[in-house]
């Protein structure tokens, strides 16, 4: 009787294991594959406008159901900049995943010979436009954002504080390393990302990401 009782007690254990890290391992994939759609949609915010739904189909319509990166059309309003930031927190390689928006300034001024006239768009980011705009990407607690790296395409990398963002009126995307200026990406620049159930990294309950920044196809693995 007590050797069955043992053998239940261990498939009871085994079970409830198996359910746990299948949990984690499910968590962890559904956030990695979350924080890249939030992503992509702020290309569509400040492509249409952010939250202007309606408009949206309205240019999709107008286009024929199709909308070309070289050709898309901003929605009528206030044009903002939306875009995401990646900042160290703390010594446990811990990155705080912040969202935010700026506005953009539509008046073109003239940027040299080589630029012609460009929009004034929507400056650069600080420390305190950053804090007062941004809001955390909502993610379970347990799920944390490691080891971040940006790589420029042209053999440049950051990885303590970075900031991506969408500008009308195609989606175009610009990148800092830290706070300041904005440049626009190449298209080989990338950034790479570990998502994991827990601070401590291990094989069984993380995800890396790895999202291009010249076409915004990303890789989960």
């Amino acid at each position: 009787m007590m050797i069955v009782i043992a053998i239940v007690a261990m498939l009871s254990v085994m079970s409830v294991n198996g359910y746990l890290s299948y949990r984690k391992s499910a968590l962890v994939n559904l956030s990695a594959e979350n924080i890249v759609s939030q992503i992509s949609a702020m290309k569509s915010d400040s492509t249409y406008g952010g939250g202007n739904e309606q408009r949206k189909e309205e240019i999709k319509a107008e286009l024929g159901g199709e909308v070309s990166d070289e050709g898309a059309v901003s929605a009528e309003g206030t044009y903002k900049c939306y875009g995401v930031s990646f900042v160290k927190d703390g010594g446990d390689d811990v990155f705080l995943v912040e969202g935010f928006s700026q506005y953009f300034e539509s008046k073109k001024v003239w940027g040299g010979d080589d630029k012609g006239w460009v929009y004034e768009g929507c400056g650069a980011v600080n420390e305190e436009a950053s804090a007062k705009g941004g809001h955390p990407f909502e993610l379970d607690p347990q799920i944390f954002v490691k080891n971040f790296v940006f790589s420029d395409g042209l053999g440049g990398q950051c990885s303590n504080s970075f900031f991506m963002r969408f500008v009308p009126p195609n989606g175009g995307i610009e990148t800092s390393c830290g706070v300041g200026s904005f440049k626009s990406a190449d298209k080989d620049s990338g950034i790479t990302f570990d998502v994991s159930y827990g601070k401590e990294v291990n094989s069984a309950s993380k995800k890396t990401v790895t999202l291009n920044l010249g076409n915004l196809i990303a890789e989960i693995k």
